[in-house]
């Protein structure tokens, strides 16, 4: 592919792919913030405890799949109708699974309550494999503008069900009744606007084939979901609802800018960089302009998460969520290491090194997980210390492995982000003493929140203008040339 082709099909998909990121995380965090005012921490809990169990089953059900589709730039209609087909079995299997063992997960968090909802939860595996193939193409192609228009009427369809079931008293069954509608709404949009359909197909080659490329990276992923939702898992497990509540609600609101940008980026590079696989210094230049990226706009707003964590708190959530502010102080750093981390995948994948992803993550998945283990008895704040320590350590070979597959030293990537974490250190202490100051005049919560998000873009945009760190341009050039 050309590479002025190339970078036309990049930035529009980016644009429909940031378009449709910045919809849905407004409309998720105004649903969101209406649902908290709405239901207890408990409830969220409840439903965080079924979520950590029904999401590592959610990895077995593609089987990385959906990855080997989009790598694969020879697939045809047999290699794609025995996917579908070996994903919906897969899809019912795992529904009867996870039906018959509400039982034991209802036992393990010594939850009664949660019989009833995993029994419902099930039926979301069998619902959400009738899709993968037309997500998957989707995305292959490029074609953000349809993956765009499903997920917004999927939001805003399930979030306004759940809104009103929680206003007459559903409690945690609003949040169940949300994540059917949402896979359900998902799965009848994507059938309605591609016109892929399955042919009564089955070939050993074919499955074979993509098990080949999918099975080393569900193992992978498989790790990073423990690594991702062991504390969630044991948070529930030996402090109760209402601790995790706190726990899950900090880590969703640093989540909100990280996947706001890592995952707009990291969805439209996979399949553009497995078009230029072997073209390294190409992969390597944008890999680097784009992490950049990411980090420019990252970085002051998770530094200023750990600024403002009070006051925002407050604000947005009131008093009764006050025990979110340590352990969001925390995740808020984790959060700069997480976006940049974030887009390694995409570089591994597109060079179809699922093994090495498999090897890589043995190492540094099983390293976290022992030190959040460690942190579990200190509560939901030594989890999050923990985390963030391990993230710390195992970031640096993460990002060394990926640099040298694609030739790109370690020290010349940190090296271009310098700049951005001075501006951003630069602008959090400066926020950190006009916040002392403004502890001595009469100043509400939400006038300090309002107060150092304009001094803290001022400051920050300064710094950035005079350092001129090289993603900047990138950043400029990029946004004049998007079309939506």
């Amino acid at each position: 592919m050309s590479s002025d082709k190339l970078k036309k099909e990049t930035i529009t998909g980016i644009s429909w792919s940031l378009a449709s990121q910045v919809v849905i995380q407004v409309s998720t965090f105004i649903i969101g913030l209406i649902l908290v005012k709405l239901l207890e921490p408990e409830d969220f809990g409840l439903m965080s405890m079924v979520v950590v169990i029904t999401g590592f089953a959610n990895v077995f059900k593609s089987f990385g799949l959906g990855s080997a589709i989009i790598h694969d730039q020879s697939i045809d209609q047999n290699d794609l109708s025995t996917i579908f087909w070996f994903n919906l079995l897969i899809g019912f299997c795992l529904t009867v699974l996870i039906f018959f063992s509400k039982g034991l997960i209802s036992n393990f968090y010594n939850q009664p309550d949660l019989i009833p909802i995993v029994s419902i939860i099930s039926l979301n595996f069998f619902i959400t494999s009738f899709n993968i193939v037309q997500f998957s193409l989707l995305r292959k192609k490029l074609d953000f503008k349809k993956i765009f228009i499903v997920q917004t009427i999927a939001t805003i369809f399930s979030g306004v069900l759940a809104i009103v079931l929680a206003s007459r008293g559903a409690g945690v069954w609003s949040l169940v009744w949300k994540t059917l509608c949402f896979s359900s709404a998902l799965t009848i949009l994507f059938w309605i606007l591609h016109d892929w359909k399955p042919s009564f197909t089955f070939k050993k080659t074919s499955l074979n084939k993509a098990v080949g490329f999918g099975l080393p990276l569900m193992a992978s992923e498989s790790f990073n979901y423990w690594v991702r939702n062991i504390d969630n898992l044991l948070i529930g497990k030996y402090w109760g609802g209402s601790q995790l509540g706190f726990y899950d609600r900090s880590y969703q609101l640093m989540l909100l800018p990280v996947n706001n940008m890592s995952s707009v980026i990291g969805s439209v590079l996979f399949p553009s960089f497995s078009k230029i696989q072997n073209d390294h210094k190409r992969v390597s230049n944008i890999f680097r302009l784009s992490a950049g990226g990411v980090s420019l706009i990252v970085m002051p707003m998770m530094i200023g998460l750990f600024i403002t964590a009070e006051y925002l708190v407050i604000s947005l959530f009131g008093q009764k969520w006050l025990p979110m502010v340590p352990v969001l102080k925390i995740l808020s750093l984790l959060g700069i290491s997480q976006s940049i981390i974030h887009l390694t995948s995409t570089i591994l994948l597109s060079q179809g090194k699922t093994k090495l992803i498999l090897k890589l993550g043995l190492v540094t998945k099983t390293f976290t997980i022992l030190m959040i283990v460690l942190g579990l008895k200190n509560g939901i704040v030594g989890v999050a210390t923990n985390y963030l320590i391990a993230n710390l350590i195992t970031s640096p070979l993460i990002l060394y492995v990926t640099g040298r597959l694609i030739n790109l030293p370690y020290w010349s990537f940190v090296k271009d982000l310098l700049p951005i974490l001075f501006s951003a250190v630069l602008m959090g202490v400066t926020l950190h003493y006009l916040n002392q100051y403004l502890l001595t005049v009469p100043c509400s919560p939400f006038q300090m929140l309002y107060i150092d998000i304009i001094a803290g873009i001022l400051i920050y945009g300064l710094s950035v203008y005079f350092t001129n760190p090289p993603a900047l341009n990138y950043i400029l050039s990029f946004a004049k040339k998007i079309k939506i």
